[in-house]
C-alpha cells in the first residue's frame, strides 16, 4: 500500500476484479478502457464494475510486502521471485495435495515477458522465445502437480516425489538416485566413454537403425536411435524390446513408410507431451494484456494454470464416477467460473418498475447530479449523412442533436416537389401547388400526424423522383 492512499477494497471486489479477468481472457481486446467504450463494449465485463474503480484495483494490486525485500543480492535469503512468493507458494501447495498419475514428465514452459526484468530469459526452441522460465512436472492428462519457478542460476528447491513408485518422462535430467524410475533424452557430452556406434555407421545402415549399451550395476540403458538425426535416450525401466514401427514421410519416394523403433521412442512419444499439453491449454483463454510490472504476468499464468487444472481435475471426477451429466468443454468451463465469481453469494439486483421510493429523514441525503454534457458519439459521416433525421414539432426552442452547429430548428411546412408533370399519387387528398416553375403537391393533412408521417413514406418509396424540400420560417435554422 503507498503512503497516504485512501484506497479500500472487499473480498466482493477482488471477486469481480478476478471475473472479469477471466472473462478478459476469453473475450480478448488490446486494451482495457475498450471493454468500457461505446464501440466495443462488452457487458459482461462493464456491467459490473466501472472503468475507473477496475484500474485502481489493478494499481494497487500487490502479493507482497516491499517493505520486507531483502536488497542485498549476496545474502542467501535474496529471492528474485520476491514480489510474487506468495502466490506462487500458495498455488504450489494446492497442486500438491492432487494424487499423481503414475507416469509423469518434467519440461521447462515459459510465460512470456518481452519487458526489462532480470528473471527474464532466452529461449530459442520454444513458441514464445523471451519470458519466464518453470519448471513443470505434469501428468499425462496434463495437469500440473509441481513446479519450479526459475532464476537463471541455482535454485534450492527439493524434489517431493522421491522414493515412489512414479515413472517420469523428462529431458535432461537423471532422477535414478533419488529412487524415481525416469525415461528421457540425454546430451553426448554426458556420456563419457560409452561404447556405442558412431553416427556415420548408424547412416549407412539407414533410418530406424538404433544401438544399446546397459551399466548393469545402477540398470541404466542408454539407446542412440538414428532416424532423421541420431537420438540418445536413457530410462531405467525401457530399453530396445519389443521394437515396434513408426510411421514416416520418406523425401525420396514420396510417400509414408514403416521404420524400426525400440520401446524406450515409444514410451517417451507417449508421455512426454503432458507439459505441453499443459501449456496449450494455458494458452487458450490466457489474458494477453501488456505490463510494465513484471509480476503482473505471472499472476496472469497462475490464473490460466489454475483455471486448467481445475477443469482436469473435474473431468477426472466425472470419469472415476462414470458422472452421466455432460462435461463442460474449457471455454464454458472458464466462463462458468467467471460468471460465478461474479454472481456466487451476492445479491441481486433486481430493477423494479415505476418511480423509486421516496427516502425517510433519516436517510442521508442524495448527491447532486452533475450537469449532463452533451457530446458528439457518432463522426460527421454519420450524423450528416441526412438518415434518421425526423425533423418534429416542438413548442419550445431545443438544440437540434443531429444538426452541425446545434442551431434550434424548428420545421413549419413539408413540400413534396414532383417534377414529372401530370403525375397522379394514389394516395389521394393532394393539392397541387406551383413552386419555382415546377409542380410540387403537399398533403392535405392534419401535420405531423402519424397518418401523415406514414402517407410520406410510401410516398416517397413508390416515386423515387420525389424530393422533400422542407420550407422553413424560424431564423438561424440549418437543413439536415
Amino acid at each position: 500500500m503507498q503512503r497516504g492512499s485512501t484506497f479500500e477494497t472487499s473480498n466482493k471486489d477482488i471477486e469481480i476484479f478476478l471475473s472479469l479477468l477471466v472473462k478478459m481472457g476469453v473475450m480478448p481486446l488490446p486494451r482495457y478502457n475498450l471493454y468500457w467504450s461505446t464501440d466495443f463494449r462488452v457487458d459482461a465485463v462493464s456491467n459490473r464494475i466501472s472503468r475507473n474503480r477496475f484500474i485502481e484495483i489493478l494499481r494497487y494490486s500487490h502479493f507482497n510486502d516491499n517493505n520486507k525485500a531483502v536488497v542485498d543480492r549476496s545474502d542467501p535469503s535474496y529471492d528474485r521471485w520476491f514480489k510474487i512468493r506468495p502466490l506462487l507458494d500458495r498455488f504450489l501447495a494446492r497442486c500438491k495435495l492432487v494424487k499423481s498419475e503414475e507416469k509423469q514428465c518434467i519440461n521447462e514452459c515459459i510465460v512470456p515477458y518481452k519487458g526489462r526484468c532480470r528473471l527474464r530469459q532466452y529461449a530459442p526452441r520454444k513458441p514464445q522465445k523471451w519470458g519466464f522460465k518453470v519448471f513443470a512436472r505434469c501428468g499425462v492428462s496434463g495437469f500440473l502437480y509441481d513446479f519450479l519457478a526459475s532464476d537463471g542460476k541455482h535454485s534450492t528447491e527439493e524434489v517431493t516425489a522421491a522414493n515412489k513408485p512414479y515413472k517420469v518422462v523428462l529431458k535432461s535430467f537423471q532422477l535414478k538416485e533419488r529412487g524415481i524410475w525416469s525415461c528421457g533424452t540425454i546430451r553426448q557430452n554426458r556420456l563419457r566413454d560409452a561404447l556405442l556406434e558412431d553416427d556415420a555407421t548408424l547412416r549407412r545402415k539407414g533410418r530406424g537403425a538404433f544401438t544399446k549399451v546397459t551399466d548393469q550395476t545402477n540398470g541404466v540403458s542408454v539407446v542412440k536411435w538414428f532416424d532423421n538425426k541420431p537420438v540418445l535416450l536413457t530410462s531405467t525401466f525401457a530399453c530396445t524390446k519389443p521394437v515396434g514401427k513408426k510411421k514416416r514421410w520418406d523425401r525420396q519416394t514420396k510417400t509414408r513408410i514403416d521404420v524400426p523403433a525400440p520401446a524406450i521412442i515409444h514410451e517417451y512419444n507417449q508421455h512426454m507431451g503432458g507439459v505441453d499439453l499443459n501449456n496449450m491449454l494455458t494458452r487458450l483463454y490466457r489474458i494477453e494484456h501488456k505490463s510494465r510490472k513484471w509480476y503482473r504476468r505471472v499472476f496472469f499464468w497462475v490464473i490460466g494454470a489454475a483455471i486448467t487444472n481445475a477443469w482436469l481435475l473435474c473431468r477426472r471426477h466425472q470419469t472415476l464416477t462414470a458422472g452421466t451429466s455432460k462435461t463442460l468443454d474449457l471455454l464454458a468451463f472458464t466462463g462458468s467460473i467467471g460468471t460465478s465469481l461474479c454472481l456466487a453469494k451476492k445479491p441481486m439486483e433486481i430493477s423494479r418498475r415505476g418511480r423509486k421510493r421516496h427516502q425517510s429523514a433519516d436517510a442521508p441525503p442524495c448527491p447532486i447530479k452533475k450537469p449532463k454534457i452533451i457530446t458528439r458519439s457518432k463522426s460527421d459521416d454519420i450524423r450528416l449523412d441526412q438518415t434518421s433525421h425526423w425533423p418534429v414539432y416542438n413548442a419550445e426552442r431545443k438544440r437540434c442533436k443531429l444538426c452541425a452547429e446545434g442551431l434550434n430548428c424548428i420545421v413549419d411546412e413539408f413540400l413534396f416537389a414532383n417534377y414529372l408533370k401530370g403525375t397522379q399519387c394514389p394516395l389521394g387528398n393532394i393539392t397541387a401547388v406551383a413552386t419555382s416553375g415546377a409542380r410540387a403537391v403537399t398533403l392535405d393533412l392534419p401535420p405531423y400526424s402519424r397518418k401523415w408521417f406514414l402517407m410520406y413514406a410510401l410516398f416517397t418509396l413508390y416515386y423515387t423522383d420525389i424530393i422533400l424540400l422542407p420550407k422553413i420560417s424560424a431564423k438561424n435554422c440549418m437543413l439536415p
